[in-house]
């Protein structure tokens, strides 16, 4: 069988195995995003959950920034270039 048949009959796997606190970090070495942990994880339970609610054709919807807290235009920056390069 090709290979993409092979992949299309398997179930979905989970496209991001970060937590929330590791995907913070992950894009931020110094730590300035994990300020924003605590209002993402009461909201949502995973970073598999985010991309699917805030994300379409790797642009995030500005709802995400707003439930998140992030007011900083330089954080948004941060997390727009992650969807854009991880989420598309």
């Amino acid at each position: 069988a090709a290979p993409a048949a092979a992949a299309a009959a398997r179930p979905r796997a989970r496209r991001f195995e970060l937590s929330i606190k590791e995907w913070l970090q992950s894009m931020d070495d110094s730590g300035f995003l994990a300020q924003y942990h605590d209002n993402i994880a009461s909201k949502l339970d995973s970073l598999e959950q985010i991309v699917d609610v805030y994300v379409k054709a790797g642009e995030v919807d500005t709802q995400f920034f707003a439930d998140a807290g992030v007011k900083k235009l330089g954080h948004k920056r941060l997390f727009e270039k992650w969807f854009r390069d991880n989420a598309a």
